[in-house]
C-alpha cells in the first residue's frame, strides 16, 4: 500500500499513480455522455399499477417476471415474484423433463401456472392497495386508519411476521 504523504518530485504517489492511468488509459467508446440538462417536454412517464397476464402460459410458451405481472415499485416486490417465477418454472420442467413430457406442452407447464399465479396475485393485489392507500390525500379517515393499521402491525410481532412472510 502506497503511504498517501510520501511524495515523489513534489507530487503525492497516488496523484503521480492517477495521472499515469488516465494518460495511459483509453476511454471506452461505450461510456454514454454525462447528462447535463433536460430539454422542457421531453420527459414522460407511465403509470405504476398492478398488471396481471389472464394466463402465463400457453404451448411453448411461458411468462415470467414482468412479462406475466407488473406491481408497483411501493414495496420492491418485483424481483422477488420474479425470481419466483423462474425458480418455479425450473421446478417445473425439471420434473417433466424427468418424467419424459414435452416441456412446451400446456400440460407440462400447467404446475408453474397453477403455482405462480396466486401468490402473484395475492402480493401484487397488496402492492396495490398499499399504493392507493398512500396515495390518499389530506387528514381525513383513511390517513388516520392507515396509520393505527400500521401501529398495530408494528406493535403485534405474529402479524408482523406473518406479513413479512407472505411477503417474502
Amino acid at each position: 500500500s502506497l503511504d498517501p504523504s510520501a511524495t515523489v518530485g513534489g507530487q503525492s504517489q497516488h496523484q503521480e499513480e492517477l495521472t499515469w492511468r488516465l494518460q495511459h488509459t483509453p476511454q471506452p467508446s461505450y461510456i454514454p455522455p454525462f447528462v447535463t440538462s433536460i430539454q422542457p417536454n421531453t420527459t414522460a412517464s407511465f403509470p405504476l399499477r398492478f398488471r396481471h397476464a389472464s394466463s402465463y402460459i400457453s404451448p411453448r410458451i411461458a411468462l415470467v417476471g414482468d412479462a406475466a405481472h407488473v406491481i408497483h415499485p411501493l414495496a420492491g416486490q418485483g424481483l422477488n415474484l420474479g425470481i419466483g417465477d423462474v425458480a418455479s418454472l425450473s421446478s417445473t420442467i425439471e420434473y417433466a423433463v424427468n418424467h419424459g413430457m414435452d416441456i412446451g406442452d400446456h400440460l407440462a407447464l400447467e404446475p408453474y401456472m397453477t403455482a405462480r399465479y396466486a401468490a402473484n396475485t395475492k402480493i401484487g393485489a397488496m402492492c396495490d392497495i398499499l399504493h392507493k392507500l398512500y396515495n390518499v390525500p389530506g387528514n381525513g379517515p383513511i390517513p388516520l386508519v392507515r396509520s393505527l393499521g400500521l401501529g398495530v402491525v408494528d406493535r403485534v410481532p405474529w402479524l408482523k411476521g406473518f406479513i413479512m412472510k407472505q411477503a417474502d
